[in-house]
């Protein structure tokens, strides 16, 4: 069963390319008076760029890692047989929600299907996250789909029994955010390539400077 990659990791993958973003930010609003003596002679827009150009690809990059494996794995269960289960136990769950300062609600199930003459247990509603603000809606939502004791039908991997969901497929917002990654991964790829030619330019040469001799007349 795939695993929710915990908050602070995606914090952490996400520190480069967004450090990578606003420094290359930043340079491109400094003076172009200040930045070229530090470029050699070569385009300052070219060269601050390059780290905003590599930033928005890897954030892309990792969008659509993460959020398209999320969907694969989400799509793979339109595929699983399905069993009859039984609900054992449902709460409702409180949790701490990442960047938020209000607490969240999570369902939480525990339900038992049989699967090639062997009784399993299951807890898995969905591979998409179910947590919500909303308590009241999550409450009447899961005591009207998922009370104590309700016969229904659960969905279990072949190739690995113990993985079971009571409902297939996954979220929309999964699919825009990696097509939102793959589409930043472009533009980033496109602004590096941009840059890198710009900067591999040979650097401008100063003006030469004109001579003004004047010819002294013959005596």
């Amino acid at each position: 069963m795939p695993m929710a990659v915990p908050a602070w990791l995606s914090l952490a993958m996400a520190a480069v390319p967004l450090a990578l973003l606003g420094s290359g930010l930043l340079a491109t609003l400094l003076p172009d008076a200040l930045l070229r003596p530090l470029c050699g002679g070569r385009d300052p827009l070219a060269l601050a760029m390059l780290p905003f150009a590599l930033g928005l690809a890897l954030l892309g990059l990792l969008l659509a890692a993460m959020h398209g494996t999320d969907a694969v794995r989400a799509g793979q269960t339109w595929q699983w047989q399905p069993v009859p289960a039984r609900i054992v136990r449902s709460d409702l769950v409180e949790v701490m929600q990442p960047r938020s300062s209000r607490p969240g609600w999570r369902p939480e199930v525990r339900y038992e299907y049989r699967h090639a003459g062997q009784t399993r247990t299951g807890h898995r509603i969905a591979l998409r996250p179910l947590t919500s603000s909303d308590r009241d809606g999550t409450d009447d939502w899961l005591r009207r789909t998922y009370p104590a004791g309700a016969d229904l039908t659960a969905y279990v991997n072949p190739a690995a029994p113990a993985q079971a969901v009571l409902e297939r497929g996954g979220s929309h917002w999964t699919w825009w955010l990696c097509g939102t990654g793959l589409v930043l991964l472009g533009c980033g790829l496109w602004l590096l390539r941009t840059a890198v030619r710009e900067c591999r330019m040979p650097p401008a040469k100063p003006a030469a400077r004109r001579r003004s001799r004047r010819r002294k007349p013959h005596p």
